[in-house]
């Protein structure tokens, strides 16, 4: 099949509604509310999305770039911070993809450090739309021709075991898996954190040119005092 240029469908990871939800996960109150959301899913490749638009399918194009990211409806701004964080460093998102082109088969190879070490994450290039064909996910990449973040929040998905469980995380785990190296994380709160000694920390990790991230906890305000 493939040696025709025939495209090729992920079995283990099937475009359909077990890889967005298994059915032991919909015990879960926040699965049931996507499962809600997502019940008349349909499933396109990124070619036929690119051709409804008239753009030329590509990988990275003039990427990657921080702009490139556009967090869809599912939770993974933990797994798209680092993300967004390593397109300062073009080459090492680059290097995660064993696929650098498109290719007519819509089959693509990334890789990941599980439990530090680089496994391989093979995935299609079938998205979820909704009745306008406008992907869920990062679909203003998938619109514009880019592919590179679809593809890496695909692949994730998949290492989770579906969309759902790949909803909502821990940045600094994603970073480590992401890069293989290890991560320190700067923790503070009200009464501790030192302002000045947290910027010199910072000015020191962004001397040294490492990648960084900010957050905040779910039940925080944007208050000053914060």
């Amino acid at each position: 099949m493939l040696a025709k240029g025939e495209k090729w469908t992920d079995p283990e990871f099937k475009p359909d509604k077990k890889s967005f939800c298994k059915p032991f996960e919909l015990e879960w109150e926040k699965a049931k509310d996507l499962a809600e959301d997502f019940k008349d899913d349909v499933w396109m490749r990124a070619s036929d999305i690119c051709k409804e638009r008239k753009v030329l399918p590509g990988i990275f194009k003039d990427g990657p770039v921080v702009n490139d990211i556009d967090q869809g409806s599912i939770g993974t701004c933990y797994f798209l911070s680092p993300l967004a964080s390593l397109t300062e460093f073009p080459e090492l998102v680059k290097s995660r993809f064993i696929t650098k082109r498109v290719n007519k088969c819509g089959i693509y190879a990334m890789t990941f450090f599980i439990n530090g070490e680089e496994t391989p994450v093979i995935v299609d290039d079938h998205f979820m739309v909704d009745e306008l064909d406008n992907p869920y996910t990062l679909g203003a990449d998938i619109v514009k021709g880019k592919m590179w973040v679809p593809l890496m929040e695909k692949a994730w998905f998949k290492l989770c075991g579906s969309y759902v469980r790949a909803h909502g995380g821990h940045s600094d785990w994603t970073m480590a898996i992401l890069t293989g190296l290890p991560v320190y994380s700067i923790l503070h709160d009200q009464e501790t954190f030192n302002a000045d000694e947290c910027f010199e920390r910072i000015r020191l990790c962004d001397y040294k040119n490492y990648a960084m991230m900010a957050g905040t906890k779910e039940d925080w305000d944007n208050g000053e005092d914060k």
